[in-house]
């Protein structure tokens, strides 16, 4: 699996500094897929993802990979949403940002509905689509997602929501 150094947003609303050598190896990258020296013929960065798509961030943020993935299943765990000229022009309410030489992607939690995600609360631990296994911390399943930020629109069942304000959604989810 090829991986490359990026900036990673969290809706928390914290950012690390692409260091020097993670700049230098998107640059290289960035040479070697414009050279055409991918013989595989297939990208594996994950930042050609097209909106619709998942892709699979892992890794602590200082050291996060992207990339490419099924939607719906492990490994994925984000839905491309959107794609900007950078970060800072994604949706405020996304999930997270993945940013590179060339704009940036814009994610949401791969919600599926009737699944289970594993959605940790450390800044350095990513979502992953997890078995609906009752007691687990942190672990959500989707019943649905409404057009409101509204949250008393949510079904009865919902123990706890996930809004987008910007984009006037949320995801209603409840413990398994």
């Amino acid at each position: 699996m090829e991986k490359i150094m990026h900036h990673v947003g969290r809706k928390s609303g914290s950012w690390i500094r692409v260091t020097r050598a993670g700049i230098a190896l998107v640059g290289a990258l960035a040479l070697l897929v414009a050279c055409g020296d991918d013989d595989s013929g297939s990208d594996t960065t994950g930042l050609s993802a097209e909106v619709g798509e998942c892709v699979y961030v892992s890794g602590p943020d200082a050291q996060a990979g992207v990339e490419k993935a099924t939607c719906g299943i492990a490994p994925a765990n984000y839905k491309v949403v959107s794609k900007a000229p950078a970060a800072a022009n994604c949706p405020s309410d996304s999930d997270q940002t993945v940013a590179a030489v060339g704009g940036a992607l814009c994610l949401d939690l791969d919600w599926v509905v009737d699944q289970c995600m594993s959605v940790p609360s450390a800044p350095d631990a990513n979502p992953s689509h997890s078995p609906c296994t009752p007691g687990q911390p942190e672990t959500y399943r989707l019943l649905t997602i409404i057009n409101t930020t509204d949250t008393s629109q949510c079904p009865p069942a919902a123990t706890k929501d996930f809004p987008y304000k910007e984009r006037n959604m949320t995801a209603c989810v409840n413990t398994p």
